[in-house]
């Protein structure tokens, strides 16, 4: 796990930490509203992490929670450091996208289900690009979208990496993207992470009927703690989408606990990791 959160990672934290002290403190949204002499969907915003808190909303809230001065400090760094602006802020970027990379370096796991293609962590640039082709066609930008996905892969290091899980359909591994020798290099570089235990990849084989629900691939992240508060419970995890018409974020509790518990279903049905290591070398014999 990265050692630096993050500003995305702070927020989720904080937002956390702040709607459980309301709720200790037996406070409605609508009392603390009235105390702050803000309207109710402040409250609700920042405790959901769609509006920033400030330090003086931080002392406020508090106050009104009667927090001890040492809980209130830690909450004033998490959200002095939501404000700091990112390497991966950028207007190219996809606003999901920008949420996924801010995150994943701070994960302790990670589940991701490919139908299609190499998910972008594990990608080799000639692949990347191979991808890219097909609707950027500037190959300046290309060239600086293929950089963000290598720089997203700085947080596979053995001994600090988030717990890597990935499932993929066979047809990943078959489906030529950018020609032989790119494919090759590609699946190559799959096989090294998956044996050296960074990346858990498993397959599901052409001979495992098409699991029924999937339409979309989708990634899960999970973490645990920001602060030494005793009290201090998870970040809350997130889920993200691949759809037809863009990627989407969601941090609905029901929909994250299903998709892992449907992720889990996934990997009950796919190779083991050493048959799927095989797999792999197979597909590229037939290269």
């Amino acid at each position: 796990m990265s050692g630096d959160p993050g500003p995305m990672v702070r927020r989720r934290q904080l937002s956390a930490l702040l709607h459980r002290y309301r709720l200790a403190s037996g406070k409605s949204v609508k009392e603390v509203a009235e105390r702050l002499f803000e309207a109710p969907s402040k409250v609700t915003r920042i405790e959901k992490g769609q509006r920033l808190a400030t330090v003086r909303d931080i002392a406020d809230l508090s106050r009104i929670y009667d927090l001890p001065d040492d809980v209130r400090d830690q909450l004033m760094d998490l959200a002095r450091g939501s404000r700091e602006r990112q390497w991966w802020q950028r207007p190219d970027l996809s606003p999901a996208l920008q949420i996924l990379i801010g995150m994943e370096g701070t994960a302790q796991s990670i589940s991701e289900f490919e139908l299609t293609l190499v998910p972008g962590l594990l990608q080799t640039s000639e692949y990347a690009d191979a991808l890219l082709r097909r609707w950027v066609l500037d190959a300046g930008k290309r060239s600086e979208l293929v950089a963000v996905r290598m720089r997203r892969q700085e947080i596979l290091r053995p001994g600090s990496s988030p717990a890597l899980r990935v499932v993929v359909d066979e047809a990943v591994l078959r489906r030529q993207v950018g020609g032989p020798e790119v494919m090759r290099e590609q699946l190559s570089h799959v096989s090294e992470l998956a044996t050296s235990g960074i990346c858990d990849f498993r397959v599901i084989p052409f001979g495992v009927s098409e699991p029924v629900g999937v339409k979309n691939g989708f990634t899960v992240l999970e973490f645990g703690n920001l602060t030494a508060l005793p009290d201090a419970t998870p970040i809350p995890g997130v889920l993200f989408l691949e759809l037809s018409d863009g990627d989407r974020y969601l941090d609905d509790p029901d929909q994250i606990e299903y998709h892992l518990s449907y992720f889990q279903s996934l990997q009950a049905q796919a190779l083991t990791s050493e048959e799927s290591i095989n797999i792999i070398r197979t597909a590229i014999a037939d290269i």
